[in-house]
């Protein structure tokens, strides 16, 4: 298993470690472990970057003239997430 614990988040990479686990078309995925920092291997033709970041990049949050921080939609952009990933 993965030891979130001891995982850490840092700007830099060097000596780190990801998260990985792989799912085989009609199979469950395996279980997650942790890996060295590394390349990931994709074909060319992949879009899950791209769609993963659509679906992200949708929350926006705006300073309010009396300075309070609100958020545009969180409901619909966390329907989004939910029906999309």
């Amino acid at each position: 298993g993965v030891e979130w614990q001891r995982l850490g988040f840092q700007l830099e990479t060097r000596e780190t470690q990801m998260v990985m686990a792989t799912c085989q078309s009609g199979q469950m995925w395996t279980e997650a472990r942790a890996v060295p920092y590394g390349p990931l291997s994709l074909e060319p033709s992949a879009t899950i970057l791209n769609y993963g970041q659509g679906i992200f990049e949708g929350i926006k949050a705006y300073r309010t003239a009396k300075g309070r921080i609100v958020l545009f939609r969180p409901q619909k952009n966390a329907q989004r997430m939910a029906d999309g990933a």
